[in-house]
């Protein structure tokens, strides 16, 4: 079901423009293997200390394909970046702040943070290549 209707919507944007529209790519993507990811993932403190070590002194931190939140380090300033209604729905109250997007389009100005992180999600992305470009203009480091 979930591939007839990623496949519908590909057909219907590939129609209309030539070019899919990621962010309705990635909510039909999402959407469906989303569904009871926070029962079943959670935050593993050997990939916190990476991340930490990897994001070092930076304040700021954009988490692009945040999910749940899970890999967010909570000593730092955190803006959350998810494509997905149903994974966004499940993020804790805790959690930092959240906007709905996708890596490939980003509402934010060059150099708004010092770092950006992305764990699980760049083989998610409808365009691997811009999503990156984006990376590197809105973060500092």
């Amino acid at each position: 079901m979930a591939l007839r209707h990623l496949t519908a919507a590909l057909s219907s944007a590939l129609s209309a423009s030539r070019q899919p529209d990621p962010q309705q790519v990635a909510e039909y993507r999402y959407d469906d293997i989303g569904v009871g990811y926070a029962l079943v993932r959670g935050s593993d403190p050997l990939w916190q200390a990476d991340i930490d070590g990897a994001i070092g002194e930076a304040h700021s931190v954009l988490n692009v394909g945040a999910g749940t939140g899970n890999d967010e380090p909570s000593d730092r300033v955190v803006v959350a970046v998810e494509p997905s209604r149903v994974m966004l729905h499940q993020r804790a109250a805790t959690a930092a702040p959240a906007i709905q997007a996708v890596a490939e389009h980003l509402p934010f100005a060059d150099g708004q943070f010092d770092v950006a992180m992305a764990i699980l999600t760049v083989h998610h992305w409808s365009d691997p290549q811009t999503g990156l470009a984006e990376r590197f203009r809105y973060s500092r480091f």
